[in-house]
């Protein structure tokens, strides 16, 4: 990774094909549960600099690295994938960042992204607002 980040974090995330996997029944119980976290496939880390989002796997197995110009989607909040119901207290703290790029085999490709969680809370919207004014 470089060093010229404007932002870091710690990650946790999931390709759209992972979450849509997952039974809508899963989904609810995950929501109803307060011991586990967020729903997710992956973690590690999150960095941005003015050009690439790198996402480095805590597991070395799947490491992203999105330029910017690829992004063609940001959303922040839930959608029929990724539903409101799979987290607990339905939403109402964070969102899900939803992020759709290009990737290197010009397929088009959805990630959920989770950004510093802690209990309640996430960057999610920080980095949301970061990205928006980057891509504007």
């Amino acid at each position: 990774m470089p060093e010229n980040f404007l932002l870091t974090g710690k990650l946790m995330w999931s390709y759209q094909e992972e979450i849509a996997s997952v039974t809508s029944a899963a989904k609810a119980m995950r929501g109803l549960t307060s011991i586990v976290g967020p729903l997710y496939h992956h973690s590690g880390t999150i960095a941005l600099t003015h050009e690439h989002i790198w996402i480095e796997d805590r597991s070395d197995d799947d490491d992203l690295i999105i330029p910017l110009s690829f992004v063609t989607q940001l959303y922040l909040g839930f959608d029929s994938v990724y539903t409101n119901y799979s987290v607990k207290n339905f939403g109402l703290f964070w969102q899900p960042l939803r992020l759709e790029f290009t990737n290197a085999n010009y397929q088009s490709e959805t990630v959920y992204l989770i950004i510093d969680y802690h209990l309640l809370n996430t960057q999610n919207k920080k980095w949301y607002n970061a990205l928006t004014s980057i891509l504007a």
